[in-house]
């Protein structure tokens, strides 16, 4: 008698991996934040640096504000580190969509965080978009990088508001940001001894015009 073979009974062993129902989106967020400063190194306060005192360890890429001590920073981490920087009071968020214009409700607030920093800010208006808004600062920030590499100065002395004028700055300065305005070929013959200083520095952002603002990992 033929002897049957038993047939070989497969088995599938389903091996469950612990896999997160929904990935982390990360998002890019623009904030103003302080400049913690360790001896002679200065890096953004809150985000971790090699001397600071940070803790969030996130991806990021600042630009700091000349001597003053505020840093525009780009800032690609998930949700969950960007509410731990919107938490903090001393910091301007810039919403996460730049695109979006600035409203009605938004608009005092937007003009007076600029403002207490010594940046111009009456200017914005419910026409104009965060991006606008950050591209002009930007602008402002990179001459005053750049003043502060060539005279080791700020653009304005600390005694001075955004309402004194070119008249108020000693001939030394007003010559040291004609030196600096120079280097980068911007405009300013219609500067005269009683222009604020709000709108010469609003000159000096916009004159950036539409060269891409490049942020390490993403381009404004």
């Amino acid at each position: 008698m033929k002897k049957i073979v038993p047939g070989v009974i497969v088995v599938l062993v389903l091996l469950l991996v612990s896999i997160p129902l929904e990935a982390q989106e990360m998002i890019i967020r623009y904030y103003i934040l302080p400049i913690e400063e360790i001896g002679n190194a200065r890096g953004p306060k809150y985000l971790k640096w090699r001397f600071g005192t940070g803790t969030l360890d996130v991806q990021w890429s600042c630009k700091d504000f000349g001597l003053t001590n505020q840093m525009l920073c780009a800032v690609n981490a998930e949700q969950v580190d960007h509410d731990v920087l919107l938490a903090q009071t001393d910091i301007v968020k810039i919403p996460a969509n730049l695109d979006n214009n600035v409203t009605t409700g938004a608009l005092s607030a937007t003009r007076e965080a600029l403002e207490d920093l010594g940046i111009p800010g009456n200017w914005i208006n419910t026409s104009h978009t965060y991006r606008d808004v950050v591209r002009f600062v930007a602008g402002l920030f990179f001459f005053a990088q750049r003043h502060h590499a060539l005279h080791g100065q700020e653009i304005k002395p600390s005694g001075l508001n955004l309402n004194n004028t070119w008249s108020d700055l000693s001939s030394a300065w007003r010559q040291n940001l004609r030196t600096t305005a120079d280097t980068f070929e911007y405009n300013y013959s219609n500067v005269t001894g009683s222009t604020t200083m709000r709108i010469i520095l609003k000159s000096l952002g916009d004159q950036w015009g539409n060269t891409p603002i490049e942020f390490g990992f993403t381009t404004l």
